[in-house]
């Protein structure tokens, strides 16, 4: 029997370290059909567990420990119509699910967790999702519907960026050239009001590395 590889994760305990730190790291290996994943150890490649991850596996966030940053405090699967959440070690069992079917397509921008490791944002259709990565009940959420626009077409997400220090977020919608702000520096996601505004749509956005902005593109060019 012959078994495609559909995709691999990497992913670090901390994203910097120092002499002696002894770190988690692992690689997950998703194949084209079966609904689990192989876990190996990062340095030995040995296989330390095979989870329940579901079907359509998007992206794996390991959420690093505010305490202790050479470990996880839980891992996010996220799928095409949900989020896992699996324990941070072997066997990576799982802690809960919540089911997002209805809510996107299988073309949905990257979700994100914010560099400080506080948030998920996972964006579907025309809905974000945030979750609270360092809630122990691991979902705790808070969501935004940007609904349609006058003509009744679908405001929907095409592109997410948070910025390096992670105190806020920007989302460019299909059919609208207001780019959206969230605020993500408080106790719980806010909007914020008055969102930049382009002459054309923007297609992406992506915040500076320096922290200093963002940029977006659309068809009339890059602005920042």
């Amino acid at each position: 029997m012959t078994i495609f590889l559909r995709r691999i994760f990497l992913f670090a305990a901390a994203a910097y370290m120092w002499a002696g730190s002894a770190a988690a790291d692992y690689v997950f290996v998703f194949y084209d059909k079966g609904t689990t994943a192989g876990v190996h150890d990062a340095e030995t490649l040995e296989l330390v567990g095979e989870p329940e991850v579901g079907a359509n596996v998007r992206q794996v966030f390991g959420v690093p420990n505010a305490a202790d940053p050479t470990r996880f405090v839980k891992i996010y699967i996220v799928n095409d119509d949900a989020v896992r959440v699996l324990a941070p070690e072997a066997p990576f069992e799982t802690l809960s699910t919540m089911d997002l079917s209805g809510a996107g397509g299988t073309d949905e921008p990257p979700a994100a967790l914010s560099p400080d490791g506080r948030w998920l944002l996972v964006p579907l259709g025309n809905r974000l999702f945030i979750f609270n990565a360092q809630d122990p009940r691991n979902f705790s959420t808070r969501q935004f519907d940007y609904g349609r626009d006058d003509m009744s077409r679908d405001r929907v997400i095409t592109s997410l960026a948070v910025e390096p220090d992670g105190r806020r977020a920007y989302v460019s919608l299909a059919n609208s050239n207001e780019m959206e702000s969230i605020g993500l520096d408080g106790s719980r996601p806010r909007g914020l009001a008055g969102g930049v505004v382009f002459p054309e749509v923007p297609t992406a956005v992506a915040a500076a590395p320096s922290g200093a902005g963002f940029y977006a593109i659309s068809s009339e060019g890059l602005h920042d």
